[in-house]
């Protein structure tokens, strides 16, 4: 469960705007919210977006009862 758990935990890196925080360039959950720019939506983060969408929907499928 938590290698298939470990990139929502990974989705969840910090990023605080108001703060004045740079745009990250690696993934995550609010900096993709919050972050609208080309810095943000790369080719490579599309791919970890996937891929926690999988890691999920496997969570889902073989962790919850039936």
């Amino acid at each position: 469960m938590a290698c298939t758990f470990t990139p929502v935990w990974y989705a969840h890196a910090t990023y605080y705007p108001a703060k004045g925080d740079a745009i990250p360039r690696t993934f995550g959950r609010h900096s993709s919210t919050h972050g609208v720019s080309k810095t943000q939506y790369s080719r490579i983060n599309t791919v970890y977006a996937l891929m926690l969408v999988t890691s999920v929907i496997k969570l889902f499928d073989t962790e919850l009862p039936h």
